[in-house]
């Protein structure tokens, strides 16, 4: 995985997914400061609502605590 931006809230990761070898990128919300996870999962929606030719296929999402 390689670091391919980074924002106030989040980090974005290009990774290459070892199955198939197809290139994913891979968007790491920052939450520490704020333990309410509705922002990110407005964003999930509404990217996952997304159908456009020129706007990334949304994949999955997943959350992980590390507490």
């Amino acid at each position: 995985m390689r670091n391919v931006g980074e924002g106030k809230l989040s980090t974005m990761f290009e990774a290459e997914r070892i199955k198939d070898g197809k290139v994913y990128i891979i968007k790491s919300f920052h939450n520490k400061d704020n333990p309410n996870w509705d922002w990110p999962l407005n964003e999930v929606r509404m990217i996952a609502s997304l159908d456009h030719p020129f706007i990334s296929t949304f994949k999955e999402a997943f959350f992980e605590s590390f507490d």
